[in-house]
């Protein structure tokens, strides 16, 4: 009984400090300044939970911002909050934007959108069109856990693109994918590869 007594006090003692806690903060005015500390300090609440905003505040302000680290935490932001327009956000930042720093955000946080076909299109025309290598190798890792038959084909021709990082993430995610004979026979060639990276990812990832 006084196990179940002080069990009950610490319950209370907790459910107390919590409701002492500060509200999180509407950031939604601050997205909006023309001072970018201030647009920065008000994303790094929404990202961490010490802030909110209205969703047509937060994506009025991913298409208004210009500076690019801001923009990609900007559509971090909108990615972990999840919904059609943050996708939408994303497909079209990957898709166009200027900045190779935007671009890789949005593959990234595009990798994390597992339920949106939009997604995995976005993320496989990028890897197959996209200048940077970088975000190239952000899309294969994107994919990486994605089983439909248009993701498998991009990685399996991904696994003969001229950078050695995207095929070094290619191999990491063609061993996450379900085996069959092509997919092997992309393993192998990789495995072979002539940069020791790339054959040494195959090493470590078609093990597990």
């Amino acid at each position: 009984m006084p196990a179940l007594l002080t069990l009950a006090f610490l319950l209370l003692a907790s459910s107390a400090a919590i409701a002492q806690l500060p509200a999180p903060k509407d950031v939604g005015a601050d997205l909006r300044s023309t001072d970018a500390a201030k647009r920065r300090d008000a994303v790094q609440k929404l990202i961490y939970g010490k802030g909110t905003a209205q969703d047509s505040a937060l994506m009025d302000a991913v298409s208004a911002e210009k500076e690019p680290q801001l923009r990609s935490e900007l559509l971090r932001a909108a990615s972990m909050r999840g919904g059609d327009d943050a996708v939408f956000a994303l497909i079209e930042a990957l898709a166009g934007d200027r900045s190779v720093v935007v671009r890789l955000s949005a593959a990234q946080e595009l990798g994390r959108q597992s339920a949106s076909q939009e997604a995995l299109f976005s993320l496989v025309d990028a890897l197959t069109l996209d200048a940077d290598p970088g975000v190239r190798a952000a899309c294969a890792k994107g994919l990486a856990f994605r089983k439909e038959s248009a993701a498998v084909q991009a990685l399996i021709e991904a696994a003969a693109d001229q950078d050695a990082l995207v095929r070094a993430e290619t191999a990491f995610a063609l061993a996450r994918q379900v085996k069959s004979r092509d997919i092997d026979a992309a393993l192998d060639r990789l495995a072979n590869d002539q940069d020791p990276r790339v054959a040494q990812a195959v090493l470590r990832w078609r093990r597990k």
